[in-house]
């Protein structure tokens, strides 16, 4: 079965998703297939005893929704490539998922302090990101996919390419783009090995690990009190958005999720926003009155 585990996290490889993503999906499909040997072997019975005993498990329902998504979505593949045949009705089970609130949002001004702060040469390149991420709301991989070429100088804007379908255009606000250029001309200071729009001091395109962990690090050289990441200035932008009066769909699009329903989620804090407001000035919460 390693073979097809292996085929199937190289597809979702392929779909953009980050290592950390893949070797969750990898485990979890190791430990489903730990005594199964070939595909056939993969019965409705088992795919149910499998749901039974995660529904069972002190899991969050995310942890487990996540789960037995990601062996629904393995035997659909298997199913697709005729190395499996089961009833797809149990492939229909599923656990109610609350979505939690996005962690770690910053104000505007927290936003504006931060970035007024990185005003050091050494800081040129995290500016930029930090400009170029908030401008755009973008996910960690597009940051790190992004090329030179995919930013047009002129026009200000950023292709985003996800597939021939999904591309976004999105428009670099000023700021960032001031932030961008003063990176670029220290980028041309770099032996470049890539066409990478983010490159470390080797010229090579910056990972994962290179931009969160120097994120963290400013985080803890600011003591800012908040985790600082790429996920978390996305979630900001949009709960910013949504708060100044934008629609909805058009954060959707912004964000370049494909359900609304995923964006939804910033509506729920800014209720809370509005909740904690009124609960701190209401007069009927603020005085005695008789």
């Amino acid at each position: 079965m390693e073979t097809y585990i292996n085929e199937f996290v190289k597809l979702k490889e392929s779909q953009g998703l980050c290592s950390k993503a893949l070797k969750r999906y990898k485990a979890i499909l190791e430990n489903f297939c730990q005594h199964i040997s070939k595909p056939s072997e993969i019965k409705e019975k088992v795919i149910m005893d499998y749901y039974s005993v995660i529904e069972q498990q002190a899991y969050t329902t995310g942890t487990k929704s996540f789960k037995m998504g990601t062996v629904k979505a393995f035997c659909e593949y298997l199913i697709t490539r005729n190395k499996l045949i089961v009833n797809t009705k149990c492939l229909l089970f599923s656990t109610s998922k609350t979505k939690a609130l996005p962690k770690d949002i910053w104000s505007e001004v927290e936003i504006d302090q931060l970035i007024s702060s990185l005003k050091d040469e050494r800081f040129k390149r995290l500016k930029a990101i930090i400009e170029l991420s908030y401008s755009c709301g973008l996910r960690l991989k597009e940051v790190i996919n992004a090329d030179l070429f995919d930013l047009n100088l002129e026009e200000a804007t950023l292709l985003i390419r996800e597939s021939k379908c999904k591309d976004r255009l999105l428009p670099v606000n000023k700021k960032a783009m001031e932030a961008i250029q003063e990176y670029l001309q220290k980028r041309k200071k770099v032996k470049l090995k890539t066409t990478a729009l983010f490159v470390n001091n080797k010229g090579q395109r910056m990972n994962e690990n290179d931009i969160q962990s120097t994120l963290y690090g400013l985080g803890m050289r600011k003591q800012i009190g908040k985790k600082l990441t790429i996920h978390g200035i996305r979630n900001s932008i949009a709960t910013h958005l949504l708060r100044r009066g934008m629609d909805i769909v058009l954060i959707s699009k912004f964000l370049g999720h494909n359900h609304l329903t995923t964006t939804t989620i910033y509506c729920r804090v800014v209720k809370n926003d509005l909740k904690a407001m009124i609960d701190r000035f209401h007069p009927r919460n603020s005085y005695n009155i008789d």
